[in-house]
């Protein structure tokens, strides 16, 4: 083979690195390398060393285009070089290719150049998912079968070898070709989302690693609740602009590992194919539906229309795709007959009387049923419990523990929720005159809903609690989402600023989910910002995660406030954000939620093995 021929095929694998062919797999957009082939064409007539050497430059080429983290580019570069080698050790052992002196392939090399293609397959198969395996295998063989003919065409006339360009180009066609035929074939037209047959595979691809990675999949749906009055009024054109609004709407509060689909009509379904527990998918929930009562802006007039949400959980609510669906339907029309916005699946009940869910609030809250369980918040530099975060739990005597999802928003709906944070705010108060008294000096965070927060009577009642339990102000933290904020930015400011001066901390929980403005939350007199904990789970498994929570971080440093971490899980996830410069944490981790005396005496153990 000449040199040229030699030089060309060796710069063919880079190159090859930056064009991988695209094709549908599995509802989604895969790429299906070519630099192993021309990787291993290279090995047939240059030897492992300038072969493993092409798949270096490969890799390198494929990672600036790419940019994958640092330890997943290490893997992946080790994966490939490992396939070379392996198919080098087969190719040495079994036959004399590459031959010296430019001799030509005969056909007694063709059974150790199979052999050897095969253990560069089965190398790259033993790296991919399980679920890829067979995908890899295939996909792989057949950019393989270029490798030979690549060899053959160089060792016949280098000007033959841009001719390969055209099986190539065909495969980018093809792979094009069918990915818009599968888009097509599985989005919404209008609005460009999923549609439900991608909904749910979606769901089922879900499910079927949940148990695998021990997560609780949960699947929402939704629906518009004065759609009709728009497309009667306005015309099907505004309604169908509306419909095309309503999905980045409910994105920008979502993960990128989650869904939103359009399943027809003005009925939408979400999926958190990762979420910890019902209760974190009810306050996703909660997210969604404050972000839909922001107006939209269509042809210069301002539309409001908001949202009826129903929520099912696996494995409580359902193990099998058309009945989470179902299930997840059910308490969406329940949140639309109450007017409840969100619902959970009672499992129990089916669908309880909200009427009844009201009046047993009402009685729970004087008969003593609602408590407070504590999750600590834990200096992650130190090891020291600093705080502690408030959250109410029902303890129905029918219907057992109750979430907060499936009686927050009754109360909200009703005139309720005054007296539910009254008594939130009282307990934990109380709580912490009991820690401090027993030598604990540590804050209490309570969280606060919309209505809450912009009722005017807040600050006298925070004012009043703190005298009647003998707390400095110092000691309370008052917990608000930006949504909640921005439901009412002028109107928020103004109470903020008026706690703010009274001494009481404040803390924007679930930062990076909202849709305020930089600009606006620099003018806000807080204290504290708490990264939502879907970015702190996904940290170990998700670039984008990390990035969030890394840069979430840096903001808080500028600013000068204090940040925590919610969802620390395991302690490389702790070390992690420890080494970012995060100040606490909290989760399962440190503990999971305690009553007030046993967080007493978790903090004391926990102090007395710290100075020991």
């Amino acid at each position: 083979m000449s040199l040229a021929a030699q030089l060309a095929l060796a710069v063919t694998a880079p190159l090859a690195a930056a064009w991988p062919v695209r094709v549908a797999r599995r509802s989604a957009e895969r790429e299906v390398p070519v630099s192993p082939a021309v990787a291993f064409a290279v090995l047939l007539f240059a030897g492992p060393w300038i072969a493993a050497g092409a798949q270096l430059a490969a890799c390198a080429v494929h990672g600036a285009r790419t940019r994958p983290r640092p330890a997943a580019f290490l893997i992946g570069t080790g994966g490939n070089l490992l396939a070379v080698a392996a198919a080098a050790a087969v190719l040495t052992a079994l036959s004399v290719v590459p031959r010296t002196g430019g001799a030509p392939f005969l056909a007694a090399d063709l059974p150790a150049i199979f052999a050897a293609a095969a253990a560069l397959l089965a190398v790259r198969a033993v790296g991919a998912r399980r679920d890829d395996v067979v995908f890899t295998v295939l996909a792989g063989a057949g950019t393989l079968g270029l490798a030979p003919i690549a060899v053959l065409v160089a060792d016949f006339s280098a000007a033959l070898l841009p001719g390969l360009l055209l099986p190539l180009v065909a495969l980018h066609v093809a792979g094009r070709h069918a990915l818009l035929s599968e888009n097509r074939a599985l989005h919404d037209v209008l609005t460009g989302l999923p549609n439900r047959a991608l909904f749910q595979d979606r769901v089922d691809r879900a499910l079927s690693s949940a148990q695998r990675e021990r997560t609780k999949p949960v699947v929402m749906l939704l629906d518009l609740d004065k759609f009709k009055e728009v497309n009667d009024t306005l015309g099907h054109h505004r309604g169908d602009e509306l419909l095309k609004l309503v999905g980045p709407r409910i994105a920008a509060v979502l993960r990128s590992s989650d869904t939103v689909a359009r399943l027809g009509g003005d009925e939408f379904a979400v999926l958190l194919p990762t979420a910890p527990d019902a209760e974190a998918g009810a306050e996703v929930g909660q997210k969604i539906l404050q972000a839909l009562e922001r107006p939209f802006r269509i042809d210069g007039a301002d539309l409001e229309v908001g949202a009826s949400l129903g929520i099912a959980c696996f494995p409580e609510h359902g193990e099998d795709v058309d009945t989470l669906m179902q299930r997840a339907d059910m308490a969406m029309y329940l949140a639309k007959g109450t007017r409840s916005g969100h619902e959970l699946f009672d499992v129990a009940g089916g669908r309880p009387d909200p009427l009844a869910v009201v009046g047993d609030l009402r009685r729970g809250m004087s008969d003593g049923e609602l408590g407070v369980l504590y999750q600590p918040k834990v200096d992650l530099a130190t090891g020291e419990v600093r705080g502690a975060e408030a959250l109410v739990r029902w303890e129905h005597p029918l219907r057992g523990l109750v979430l907060p999802g499936s009686f927050v928003g009754h109360a909200e709906h009703t005139g309720l929720i005054r007296p539910l944070t009254m008594h939130v705010l009282g307990t934990a108060l109380a709580q912490v005159g009991e820690w401090r008294d027993a030598g604990l000096d540590m804050t209490v965070a309570v969280n606060l809903s919309m209505r809450s927060l912009l009722d005017r009577a807040l600050i006298e009642d925070v004012e009043a609690l703190l005298a009647k339990y003998d707390v400095p102000p110092q000691a309370l933290v008052l917990e608000l989402t930006e949504s909640t904020i921005m439901a009412d930015p002028q109107r928020a400011l103004e109470i903020l600023d008026a706690l703010h001066a009274l001494g009481v901390g404040l803390s924007i929980d679930d930062f990076g989910t909202g849709y305020s403005s930089l600009a606006y939350l620099k003018r806000l007199p807080v204290d504290e910002i708490k990264i939502d904990r879907s970015f702190v789970v996904g940290m170990k498994h998700d670039r984008s995660d990390a990035t969030i929570v890394r840069s979430t971080i840096d903001l808080a440093r500028n600013l000068g406030l204090r940040v925590v971490a919610e969802g620390v899980e395991d302690v490389h996830v702790r070390n992690e954000l420890a080494g970012l410069g995060c100040d606490q944490g909290q989760g399962w981790y440190f503990s999971r939620p305690l009553e007030g005396a046993a967080l007493l005496a978790w903090a004391g153990a926990r102090d007395l093995a710290a100075a020991a």
